[in-house]
């Protein structure tokens, strides 16, 4: 039988899910309004005053942290992105930004949201990256992307 802790955070846990996809939402107005943080998208916040992107952004990161005991998806916490790389896909849709990634070879950023494409083509990248076939494809998104921009 569960005691009531273990009962309580359990439901805890369940309403986390929801909370971080409003809070990727709310980060993404948030964003749009101009507000932003010096730290960007690290978990760093070195702003004094702290914006409401700031708070927003701590929480956020405290929720998903919450729901992973730790940082998700094999993250150290202290990436460049982390934000953002600690997302779903549906979570980072929810913002309804668009971010730009720099392949490691090309001087060119893919641009990756509603203005450019899915994570699924980055992951694609990522998979290829050092075969014969990573420079064409490549090429290929950057052009689609020209053609979109």
């Amino acid at each position: 039988m569960e005691s009531i802790v273990e009962r309580v955070l359990a439901a805890k846990r369940a309403g986390l899910s929801a909370r971080l996809m409003r809070g990727a939402k709310a980060l993404g107005e948030l964003r749009r309004l101009g507000l932003a943080c010096s730290g960007g998208w690290s978990r760093e916040c070195p702003c004094s005053p702290r914006s409401d992107f700031c708070d927003a952004k701590a929480l956020w990161i405290e929720l998903v942290e919450d729901l992973h005991g730790g940082p998700p998806w094999g993250l150290s916490g202290n990436e460049q992105f982390y934000l953002a790389e600690a997302m779903t896909l549906s979570q980072w849709d929810a913002t309804k930004l668009t971010i730009r990634i720099m392949p490691p070879t090309g001087s060119l950023p893919i641009l990756v949201g509603p203005r450019g494409t899915d994570w699924g083509t980055i992951r694609t990248l990522a998979e290829i990256y050092g075969t014969d076939d990573y420079p064409e494809l490549l090429f290929s998104v950057l052009q689609i992307q020209g053609a979109t921009r």
